[in-house]
């Protein structure tokens, strides 16, 4: 008989029932087990990460782990929410502009500090209480605008698309090549004179160096997601 599929929500480590700790005195918790898997994933990436190195990371015998995490699908859960434990609260007095522009680049910042992030984004449901935490901290600032709860929840949703997915690129572009974003690169001249009589709008990029600027780039992204949202919330822009 097939093992029945895994189901990424229903079988979230978020909605299943804690074990109690262990009656037998010990080091390990599962905060022990997530560190360590935070810290593995920073150094080796997301393809070392085993069960086995784990428990030999923590100086433990693997079988000692599934007490506290019951599968590496559930440390990965885990593990992820648990970066994202370190972007801040929101401050409610700035304009709201700003502080979505805060937080948001505290959230492209993790991901580079964090490039497994990358790898297991959409794999699991961001329901850990970090993550929940972040989605409230998004809506305190968007309610704040007078937007309902569904016009703030798609624009939170809507930004932080925007800021996973570029934050994202960047990160899996830096893991699969050496090559930097810069026009003073070879490559980028030699693709423009590829195509610029066939695509000439598209060769014209390689002549602007400002094109190459990517924290200009987010900026901008940034900016014209949150004007979009300005249109929404019927105040003057700031």
């Amino acid at each position: 008989m097939a093992d029945k599929p895994r189901d990424p929500v229903l079988d979230s480590v978020w909605l299943a029932e804690r074990r109690p700790a262990s009656a037998q005195a010990s080091p390990l918790s599962r905060e022990a087990i997530v560190r360590a898997a935070v810290e593995a994933l920073d150094a080796d990436g997301l393809a070392a990460l085993s069960m086995r190195k784990l428990a030999t990371r923590l100086g433990v015998a693997p079988m000692s782990l599934y007490w506290h995490v019951p599968t590496k699908d559930a440390v990965l859960e885990l593990a992820m929410d648990e970066v994202f434990g370190e972007v801040g609260a929101p401050d409610l007095d700035r304009a709201w502009t700003d502080a979505v522009r805060v937080l948001m680049g505290q959230v492209r910042l993790l991901f580079h500090r964090h490039p497994w992030l990358s790898q297991v984004q959409g794999r699991y449901p961001n329901i850990g209480p970090n993550a929940v935490g972040l989605v409230e901290s998004m809506l305190s600032v968007l309610r704040g605008t007078g937007l309902s709860v569904v016009e703030a929840s798609r624009a939170g949703g809507t930004v932080m698309s925007f800021v996973v997915g570029f934050a994202t690129s960047e990160v899996r572009w830096a893991e699969e090549t050496t090559v930097a974003m810069d026009p003073d690169q070879p490559w980028p001249t030699a693709v423009a004179e590829r195509y610029r009589e066939l695509y000439p709008m598209f060769a014209a990029q390689a002549d602007e160096p400002e094109l190459w600027e990517v924290d200009t780039q987010f900026d901008y992204g940034l900016d014209c997601v949150i004007a979009g949202i300005e249109t929404r919330t019927g105040q003057p822009p700031r």
